[in-house]
């Protein structure tokens, strides 16, 4: 599988909306971490946070940030981002996960608390996500990683992808890997897919759709592979366009 890249996170107005409270007032530099709108990301980058948010940890996509604690049992929960610092080259924010209060009634459904930004780094300057009150790393056991890549785009209707998994496997070793690809949009589905090994490169596997993708429409390639150590996601997001 591929590898990823976390770090960050930014609350959600719709879900935490007093959370945006905890922001100074005053002026935001374009490199501290601030919190977005999510009806104004791309489609893409909504299919990020919606991944994104159901695993406990700090993920980065680009500039985009999501913070998440992962699946709650009810709507008690919340996370909260409290400030940040930028110490020299170093970016820190410090969160705060809230929990149900005694004697309150909650809603009693799966909840995924997280929180989005940007933020646009300098040169050498790393971004680092804090607990407010134990002062630990924030998710810093998890071992989750989440590669999510830029969208790619195709005219092939019968596009087989090949993904370089950077390690020799072996065919049995293919099983301990799920891939999908599912289509994107009002009514989102699953496409039927065929996963076989390179036979010249031993370290790719190829895709192949057992239908044709729709022109126009926008698709999410994702593959899992869980270990003994670890599990590794990789998302490709691609787009079909009309043949000239």
């Amino acid at each position: 599988m591929l590898l990823a890249s976390l770090c960050l996170f930014t609350i959600t107005p719709s879900v935490f909306a007093d959370d945006t409270k905890i922001i100074s007032k005053s002026p935001v530099a374009s490199n501290q971490f601030q919190l977005v709108n999510q009806e104004e990301l791309s489609d893409v980058e909504k299919s990020f946070v919606k991944i994104a948010r159901e695993h406990k940890g700090v993920h980065k996509f680009g500039s985009l940030f999501v913070i998440a604690t992962g699946p709650k049992a009810n709507s008690g929960y919340g996370l909260k981002l409290e400030k940040q610092e930028q110490l020299l080259e170093h970016l820190i924010l410090y969160v705060k996960e809230t929990s149900p209060e005694p004697g309150k009634s909650y809603l009693d459904v799966i909840t995924y608390p997280y929180i989005v930004g940007r933020v646009s780094l300098p040169p050498y300057t790393t971004l680092s996500v804090f607990d407010v009150d134990s002062k630990k790393p924030f998710a810093d056991s998890q071992n989750f990683i989440l590669n999510f890549k830029g969208k790619q785009t195709t005219n092939d209707y019968r596009k087989v992808w090949s993904i370089n998994l950077e390690r020799i496997i072996n065919q049995s070793e293919l099983d301990t890997y799920k891939v999908s690809i599912k289509q994107l949009g009002k009514n989102e589905k699953e496409v039927p897919v065929t996963i076989i090994m390179d036979k010249k490169n031993k370290k790719t596997i190829k895709v192949i759709p057992r239908v044709k993708f729709e022109s126009g429409s926008l698709y999410i390639l994702q593959i899992v592979n869980v270990t003994k150590m670890d599990t590794k996601m990789t998302i490709l997001p691609f787009e079909v366009r009309k043949k000239r």
